[in-house]
Protein backbone atom coordinates (compact mmCIF):
# COMPACT_ATOMS: atom_id res chain seq x y z
CA UNK A 1 0.00 0.00 0.00
CA UNK A 2 1.37 3.40 -0.97
CA UNK A 3 1.73 5.70 2.05
CA UNK A 4 -0.25 8.93 2.05
CA UNK A 5 1.47 12.24 1.40
CA UNK A 6 1.02 13.33 5.01
CA UNK A 7 2.48 10.05 6.32
CA UNK A 8 5.50 10.29 4.03
CA UNK A 9 6.00 13.93 5.00
CA UNK A 10 5.81 13.08 8.70
CA UNK A 11 8.49 10.41 8.35
CA UNK A 12 10.70 12.88 6.49
CA UNK A 13 10.16 15.52 9.16
CA UNK A 14 11.10 13.34 12.08
CA UNK A 15 14.22 12.17 10.26
CA UNK A 16 15.34 15.76 9.77
CA UNK A 17 14.39 16.59 13.35
CA UNK A 18 16.57 13.81 14.70
CA UNK A 19 19.51 15.21 12.77
CA UNK A 20 18.88 18.88 13.54
CA UNK A 21 16.74 18.92 16.66
CA UNK A 22 19.11 21.28 18.49
CA UNK A 23 18.99 23.93 15.74
CA UNK A 24 16.20 26.36 16.57
CA UNK A 25 15.79 27.64 13.00
CA UNK A 26 15.45 24.10 11.67
CA UNK A 27 12.93 23.29 14.38
CA UNK A 28 10.87 26.33 13.40
CA UNK A 29 10.93 25.29 9.75
CA UNK A 30 9.87 21.75 10.62
CA UNK A 31 7.06 23.09 12.77
CA UNK A 32 5.87 25.27 9.88
CA UNK A 33 6.00 22.32 7.50
CA UNK A 34 3.88 20.13 9.76
CA UNK A 35 1.24 22.86 9.78
CA UNK A 36 1.46 23.42 6.01
CA UNK A 37 1.09 19.69 5.37
CA UNK A 38 -1.93 19.53 7.64
CA UNK A 39 -0.22 17.29 10.17
CA UNK A 40 -2.07 18.22 13.33
CA UNK A 41 -1.57 17.14 16.90
CA UNK A 42 -4.46 14.70 16.72
CA UNK A 43 -2.88 13.03 13.69
CA UNK A 44 0.44 12.77 15.50
CA UNK A 45 -1.26 11.25 18.54
CA UNK A 46 -3.05 8.69 16.39
CA UNK A 47 0.20 7.84 14.60
CA UNK A 48 1.94 7.41 17.95
CA UNK A 49 -0.71 5.01 19.22
CA UNK A 50 -0.67 2.99 15.99
CA UNK A 51 3.12 2.72 15.83
CA UNK A 52 4.44 -0.70 16.85
CA UNK A 53 8.08 0.26 16.41
CA UNK A 54 9.47 2.00 19.55
CA UNK A 55 11.87 4.02 17.41
CA UNK A 56 8.96 5.40 15.41
CA UNK A 57 7.18 6.37 18.63
CA UNK A 58 10.36 8.09 19.80
CA UNK A 59 10.45 10.18 16.64
CA UNK A 60 6.76 11.08 16.73
CA UNK A 61 7.18 12.07 20.39
CA UNK A 62 9.81 14.61 19.32
CA UNK A 63 7.30 16.18 16.96
CA UNK A 64 4.67 16.20 19.71
CA UNK A 65 7.17 17.87 22.07
CA UNK A 66 7.53 20.71 19.58
CA UNK A 67 3.81 21.38 19.41
CA UNK A 68 2.75 23.65 22.25
CA UNK A 69 -0.89 22.78 21.61
CA UNK A 70 -0.31 19.10 22.47
CA UNK A 71 -2.57 18.54 25.51
CA UNK A 72 -0.57 17.94 28.66
CA UNK A 73 -3.03 15.23 29.67
CA UNK A 74 -2.25 13.33 26.47
CA UNK A 75 1.51 13.50 27.07
CA UNK A 76 1.02 12.21 30.62
CA UNK A 77 -1.11 9.33 29.36
CA UNK A 78 1.40 8.40 26.65
CA UNK A 79 4.19 8.42 29.23
CA UNK A 80 2.15 6.26 31.61
CA UNK A 81 1.56 3.57 28.99
CA UNK A 82 4.93 3.66 27.18
CA UNK A 83 7.31 0.79 27.96
CA UNK A 84 10.18 1.49 25.56
CA UNK A 85 13.00 3.34 27.42
CA UNK A 86 14.05 5.70 24.62
CA UNK A 87 10.47 6.67 23.81
CA UNK A 88 9.95 7.23 27.54
CA UNK A 89 12.97 9.55 27.49
CA UNK A 90 11.45 11.75 24.79
CA UNK A 91 8.10 11.91 26.56
CA UNK A 92 9.91 12.91 29.75
CA UNK A 93 11.61 15.66 27.74
CA UNK A 94 8.21 16.82 26.45
CA UNK A 95 6.74 16.85 29.97
CA UNK A 96 9.83 18.62 31.33
CA UNK A 97 9.40 21.34 28.72
CA UNK A 98 5.85 21.80 29.97
CA UNK A 99 7.02 22.42 33.52
CA UNK A 100 6.49 19.02 35.15
CA UNK A 101 9.10 19.08 37.92
CA UNK A 102 9.38 15.31 38.27
CA UNK A 103 10.17 15.06 34.54
CA UNK A 104 12.71 17.87 34.83
CA UNK A 105 14.46 15.93 37.59
CA UNK A 106 14.47 12.79 35.44
CA UNK A 107 16.09 14.72 32.58
CA UNK A 108 18.80 16.20 34.79
CA UNK A 109 19.45 12.87 36.51
CA UNK A 110 19.73 11.10 33.16
CA UNK A 111 22.20 13.72 31.91
CA UNK A 112 24.31 13.40 35.06
CA UNK A 113 24.38 9.59 34.84
CA UNK A 114 25.03 9.40 31.09
CA UNK A 115 28.31 8.58 29.38
CA UNK A 116 29.73 8.55 25.86
CA UNK A 117 27.04 8.50 23.16
CA UNK A 118 24.25 8.59 25.72
CA UNK A 119 25.70 11.80 27.17
CA UNK A 120 25.81 13.30 23.70
CA UNK A 121 22.15 12.32 23.25
CA UNK A 122 21.13 13.97 26.54
CA UNK A 123 23.15 17.07 25.75
CA UNK A 124 21.11 17.27 22.56
CA UNK A 125 17.92 17.02 24.59
CA UNK A 126 19.08 19.85 26.87
CA UNK A 127 19.60 22.09 23.86
CA UNK A 128 16.27 20.94 22.42
CA UNK A 129 14.58 22.03 25.67
CA UNK A 130 16.53 25.29 25.87
CA UNK A 131 15.03 26.45 29.19
CA UNK A 132 17.04 27.90 32.07
CA UNK A 133 16.61 24.92 34.40
CA UNK A 134 17.97 22.57 31.71
CA UNK A 135 20.92 24.80 30.84
CA UNK A 136 21.78 25.08 34.54
CA UNK A 137 22.14 21.29 34.52
CA UNK A 138 25.16 21.74 32.25
CA UNK A 139 27.23 23.32 35.02
CA UNK A 140 28.77 19.99 36.20
CA UNK A 141 29.41 19.02 32.56
CA UNK A 142 31.75 22.01 32.25
CA UNK A 143 34.31 19.92 34.16
CA UNK A 144 33.80 16.75 32.13
CA UNK A 145 36.73 16.07 29.80
CA UNK A 146 35.41 12.94 28.09
CA UNK A 147 35.83 13.10 24.28
CA UNK A 148 32.40 13.11 22.66
CA UNK A 149 32.69 14.51 19.15
CA UNK A 150 35.55 13.68 16.81
CA UNK A 151 36.35 16.33 14.23
CA UNK A 152 38.38 14.17 11.85
CA UNK A 153 41.62 16.07 12.35
CA UNK A 154 45.08 14.92 13.38
CA UNK A 155 45.25 17.33 16.30
CA UNK A 156 48.55 18.75 15.13
CA UNK A 157 49.68 22.22 14.20
CA UNK A 158 47.05 24.81 13.38
CA UNK A 159 44.38 22.33 12.31
CA UNK A 160 42.58 22.57 15.63
CA UNK A 161 41.68 19.83 18.10
CA UNK A 162 41.05 16.24 17.06
CA UNK A 163 37.89 16.07 19.14
CA UNK A 164 35.54 18.07 21.34
CA UNK A 165 34.97 17.09 24.95
CA UNK A 166 31.70 17.07 26.87
CA UNK A 167 32.68 20.40 28.47
CA UNK A 168 33.26 21.97 25.04
CA UNK A 169 29.85 20.82 23.79
CA UNK A 170 28.26 22.28 26.94
CA UNK A 171 29.84 25.68 26.25
CA UNK A 172 28.63 25.58 22.64
CA UNK A 173 25.09 24.67 23.71
CA UNK A 174 24.87 27.50 26.25
CA UNK A 175 26.24 30.06 23.79
CA UNK A 176 23.76 29.00 21.08
CA UNK A 177 20.78 28.69 23.41
CA UNK A 178 21.15 32.22 24.73
CA UNK A 179 22.82 33.83 21.69
CA UNK A 180 25.47 34.67 24.21
CA UNK A 181 28.75 36.33 23.37
CA UNK A 182 31.60 35.52 25.74
CA UNK A 183 34.98 37.31 25.99
CA UNK A 184 36.48 34.37 24.07
CA UNK A 185 35.59 32.93 20.67
CA UNK A 186 32.87 30.28 20.60
CA UNK A 187 33.00 28.62 17.20
CA UNK A 188 32.03 25.01 17.81
CA UNK A 189 35.52 23.86 16.87
CA UNK A 190 37.46 24.73 20.02
CA UNK A 191 38.57 23.08 23.24
CA UNK A 192 37.95 25.69 25.92
CA UNK A 193 40.39 26.18 28.78
CA UNK A 194 39.57 26.20 32.48
CA UNK A 195 39.32 29.99 32.71
CA UNK A 196 36.91 30.18 29.77
CA UNK A 197 34.72 27.44 31.19
CA UNK A 198 34.69 29.25 34.55
CA UNK A 199 33.26 32.31 32.81
CA UNK A 200 30.45 30.19 31.37
CA UNK A 201 29.78 28.68 34.80
CA UNK A 202 29.53 32.17 36.27
CA UNK A 203 27.03 33.07 33.56
CA UNK A 204 24.89 30.05 34.50
CA UNK A 205 24.97 31.06 38.16
CA UNK A 206 23.11 34.20 37.19
CA UNK A 207 20.13 32.15 36.02
CA UNK A 208 17.06 32.02 38.19
CA UNK A 209 15.53 28.56 38.09
CA UNK A 210 11.92 28.88 37.11
CA UNK A 211 9.30 26.56 35.75
CA UNK A 212 8.26 27.50 32.24
CA UNK A 213 4.75 26.23 31.63
CA UNK A 214 2.38 26.41 28.72
CA UNK A 215 -0.52 24.13 29.54
CA UNK A 216 -3.01 23.35 26.80
CA UNK A 217 -5.18 20.70 28.37
CA UNK A 218 -8.40 19.26 27.08
CA UNK A 219 -11.45 21.31 28.05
Amino acid sequence: MTPSKSTSTMHFLWLILLLLMSVSTARAQILDLTVQEGIGVEQLLKAYRRAEDPEERERIALLLAMREETPLTQLIELRRTENAPRAQDVLNVALAMRGQESAQKLVLDALAASWNEEMKRWLGFVEFIGQDWALMGLSPILDNMIPLEYLGRDGLGDHGPEYLRACDLAVNIIARARSRGFPFAVDGQTQYNEEERAQVRAFLQGFRPKIEVFDHTDP
